[in-house]
């Protein structure tokens, strides 16, 4: 088999438009190792591709290809659609969804991988989440978080966390098809972990059904172990689950808390990575949250001091946010807490974030924090 280059795509496309089926199979392999072999010129070779009008031809050879052209063809859709819109809607105005469905369900081992990274990428839009959810994306997926390559298990996760995103039916329907205790399998070990963290936070957004599901199925101790992984991605994964398992549910930040979360959130503080600082603090907002006993297990293990600093750094606006929030709630309707956050020096920069901070949400959260460690707290009131 002759070496094709990025020179040749043009006359590739050609082919894969107007040859034979054996040529248009072999003009998609061409293509896809192109793609494949280049990775730091992948988005331009892409791009190349799309101003070419492979689009088309590619998605005709999901339908009518052999598995060598489909899985080629599935490549090429996924390095396309990787992380942008334009092409996601040219991918789904060409008709891909039903295909590359049709693939998850039915294709070679090495076309469903394929198919599973280009449904992870077209479903970041959530215009076609609904489509995929109708073309019945959802079993085969989840069959592949069992099943699947290690890759596809990374890409079907991904698909997963995409279409479970504010979608309560979604969620409900992911978790009825049995998504939850094969993602916690994944949290374990292999190249899955971050994704299907990610895709464990998803599922639990403001849904006690799934939250519940998770913590009857032991999702918390895997959940607490990836918060000390050498992977600060994979960390801030972990810490947004914990974030959402806990949210509005008095029963999981219980939980948290008895498995030993709160200790390793408080050590994420320090990082050096603002999504992680601002990750584990909005984590411990969401578990202090009308939770007197974790308010106070938070200030016995020291987590004020940290979260104060946190306030007056040059983090950003969200990590400031976070902390103030996570302060607000340590104080909730605890006396005791409102006197140490003022005596740790809290009440000074709440106070400069609110005159000063030009984000909304800084702001906000800031007059929050203010009027919890005020409330019913004449000394703070002075101060």
């Amino acid at each position: 088999m002759p070496a094709h280059g990025v020179g040749d795509i043009p006359d590739l496309i050609i082919q894969l438009k107007n040859g034979t089926m054996t040529e248009k199979e072999k003009a998609a392999g061409y293509l896809d190792r192109i793609l494949q072999a280049h990775p730091a010129q992948r988005s331009d070779n892409a791009e190349t591709m799309v101003r070419k009008d492979v689009v088309v031809p590619a998605v005709a050879m999901l339908k009518e290809g052999n598995a060598k052209g489909q899985t080629s063809a599935a490549g090429i859709l996924c390095c396309i659609a990787e992380g942008n819109k334009t092409n996601q809607e040219l991918l789904v105005k060409a008709g891909c969804i039903v295909p590359l469905v049709s693939l998850l369900r039915s294709g070679s081992p090495n076309a469903q991988e394929q198919a599973a990274g280009a449904v992870a990428s077209v479903s970041e839009d959530e215009r076609n989440q609904k489509a995929l959810l109708r073309a019945g994306a959802v079993p085969p997926l989840v069959q592949l978080l069992k099943a699947g390559s290690s890759n596809a298990q990374v890409h079907a996760s991904n698909a997963v966390a995409h279409l479970s995103a504010g979608n309560l039916q979604a969620q409900n329907a992911i978790m009825t098809a049995g998504a939850v205790p094969l993602l916690l399998v994944l949290l374990n070990s292999g190249k899955a972990q971050m994704a299907a963290a990610g895709a464990v936070a998803r599922l639990s957004q403001s849904n006690p059904k799934v939250q519940a599901a998770v913590v009857e199925a032991g999702g918390i101790a895997p959940l607490l172990s990836l918060l000390s992984v050498t992977s600060v991605e994979t960390q801030v994964k972990a810490a947004e689950a914990l974030f959402e398992l806990a949210t509005d549910n008095l029963t999981t930040q219980t939980a948290i808390a008895k498995a030993g979360g709160i200790g390793p959130l408080l050590a994420m503080l320090p990082s050096r990575n603002i999504t992680a600082q601002a990750q584990s603090a909005g984590a411990l907002a969401q578990l202090a949250r009308f939770n007197k006993e974790n308010q106070d297990a938070m200030a016995r293990q020291g987590g004020i001091p940290p979260l104060v600093a946190l306030l007056g750094g040059v983090s950003g606006s969200e990590v400031q946010a976070m902390s103030a929030m996570a302060l607000m709630e340590i104080a909730r309707n605890n006396m005791a807490n409102q006197s140490l956050i003022a005596d740790t020096g809290g009440i000074a920069p709440i106070t400069v974030l609110l005159k000063h901070q030009t984000s909304e949400t800084v702001r906000a959260e800031a007059a929050g924090a203010i009027w919890v460690l005020a409330e019913g707290h004449p000394a703070n009131k002075v101060s």
